[in-house]
Order: C-alpha cells, then structure tokens, then sequence
C-alpha cells in the first residue's frame, strides 16, 4: 500500500491538493498565491516570499528539497 503523498499544495490559503512529489506541487501553485507545505518540515515554499513557480518547476523542486535537506 502507497503511503500518503508528502506535500500540501494551498492557494489564497485554503487546501486544495495533495502530491507525491515536489515538481506536481510546484505545477499546481503555478500562476497563483499560495504555498506548499512538507508533511513532516511545514512550509518549503511560498509566493511571498520566494516568487511563482511558473518559471521552472524542477527549479522549485530543487529548492524544496535543499530546504528539506537541511533542516
């Protein structure tokens, strides 16, 4: 059995899905406000702060994952 997909994609704050990886989290957020939070870390990346992810999504993923990694 699968486990439960890893991260938390929320526009405008409201929960809108869930994805097992970094690079389909970074898709879904793209052209809105929101953030995309870790199951186990929190928040690994927000349109404040860190821009859209429209740019590269791989990108993204790998910022995500550095964030991670290094906490």
């Amino acid at each position: 059995m699968a486990g439960s997909p890893r991260f938390k994609v929320h526009r405008y704050g409201e929960y809108v899905a869930s994805c097992k990886f970094a690079e389909d989290a970074a898709q879904l957020l793209a052209g809105y406000d929101g953030f995309i939070r870790d199951k186990w870390f929190g928040v690994v990346w927000t349109t404040k702060d860190d821009g859209a992810t429209d740019d590269s999504f791989d990108d993204v993923a790998t910022t995500m994952w550095q964030r991670i990694n290094a906490r």
